[in-house]
């Protein structure tokens, strides 16, 4: 099986694990990994479902870990304000400053 492998600038500024197996994991890491990089609670910006479609994103790694019978080698790049963030299906949340707004074919929300 071949696995591209992501390579992004410098090292990530943050980083989270989850538990592929367990349902809504990776999205839950995500807005853990965005309060720490912040310095805010999730309350005090702009729910994450309206920068992805977090049920699908869940969905996604439970079906591809689902299918490979162990971690799957599949990851996600979501740009959200002035971070890139890098969610792998071996369970890690990766985050990295990243000029979002102008990279190709980004679409970005602020925090608020």
């Amino acid at each position: 099986m071949n696995v591209a492998v992501l390579e992004h600038d410098g090292s990530p500024i943050h980083e989270n694990f989850f538990d592929p197996a367990a349902p809504a994991q990776p999205s839950r890491t995500i807005v853990r990994a965005l309060e720490a990089v912040s310095g805010r609670p999730s309350v005090e910006f702009a729910p994450l479902y309206e920068s992805i479609d977090v049920e699908a994103l869940d969905r996604f790694f439970a079906h591809a870990n689902a299918k490979d019978e162990g971690l799957a080698p599949v990851a996600v790049e979501i740009p959200v304000a002035e971070w890139l963030i890098v969610v792998s299906g071996e369970g890690c949340v990766r985050v990295y400053e990243c000029d979002c707004e102008t990279a190709a074919g980004s679409v970005t929300r602020e925090l608020e």
